[in-house]
């Protein structure tokens, strides 16, 4: 890791590129939240939790789309919209904005050709089915234990297997991320939502109005939305959110390399 890195330098870079993406939202009108450890940081820190390495917002599908299609139009060019479409070897179904200037390369991902620069995480927010529950979910982890694959991670036996299969079943590995992403784009509407590229399912299975309009927070020295009864919100994702955890699960990404002062293709290129 470059002696370059220093933890506070990089929450800032972090914020620097949520700045720009708040700025293109509201020039734009497009909803977004700041949600899982990020809206936890703006209630209970008002700003990123002190050990949080990365930042995390989503959006409602048809604004997610709209930033997809005009996004990078709006960013200086040092940053990167990156999704499966932008980045072909990007293996997830959602996206990221990267600085370029920088490096952040995380063992998961570390040999896939991709920009690996510091970066903030967008999530579509789709509608969850009322019926056909039990198929949906089948599909969903096929699809995604397909993708789970190629990342540079150690899996349960269980888990394994189940990648075995799905490479079986679903030899492309790109039309998987399609039929995963086709998926969760058009579940007909309901009164349920939730986010299901983060890390969690089930808990983030939730009534669209817990979302609402947003609230707005102070977040460091920007003001931001987050899910507007974010106490239902962040209880069902944590419980008792704002007792802190134990300093031993105070833990950040697994990364390889983190240099604020040297773009990823410098450590590519070697």
């Amino acid at each position: 890791m470059s002696e370059s890195y220093d933890f506070s330098r990089l929450q800032k870079c972090e914020t620097d590129i949520l700045k720009t993406f708040i700025g293109i939202c509201e020039k734009n009108s497009l909803k977004y939240y700041l949600v899982f450890g990020s809206c936890l940081g703006a209630v209970r820190h008002k700003g990123l939790i002190p050990w949080d390495d990365d930042i995390d917002v989503a959006m409602p599908r048809e604004d997610y789309e709209k930033f997809m299609e005009i996004g990078q139009e709006y960013l200086p060019d040092y940053y990167f919209l990156q999704n499966y479409k932008s980045d072909p070897e990007y293996l997830a179904c959602f996206a990221k904005i990267r600085d370029s200037r920088t490096t952040f390369i995380e063992q998961a991902v570390k040999n896939r050709i991709i920009n690996h620069g510091v970066y903030i995480d967008i999530f579509p927010l789709d509608y969850f089915p009322k019926k056909g529950v039990k198929r949906y979910k089948f599909l969903f982890f096929l699809y995604k234990a397909r993708l789970s694959a190629d990342f540079q991670t150690t899996a349960s036996a269980k888990m394994r297997l189940f990648q075995f299969i799905s490479k079986l079943l679903l030899p492309s590995m790109p039309k998987a991320r399609e039929r995963l992403n086709n998926l969760t784009a058009n579940t007909p509407k309901s009164d349920l939502i939730f986010n299901a590229y983060g890390a969690y399912f089930d808990k983030s299975i939730m009534p669209a109005e817990w979302y609402g309009n947003g609230k707005k927070v102070p977040f460091e020295d920007v003001e931001v939305l987050i899910p507007e009864d974010y106490d239902k919100y962040l209880t069902r994702l944590y419980g008792d959110y704002m007792t802190p955890p134990p300093k031993a699960e105070r833990n950040g990404h697994y990364t390889d390399i983190i240099d604020l002062d040297k773009p990823y293709t410098e450590y590519m290129n070697k």
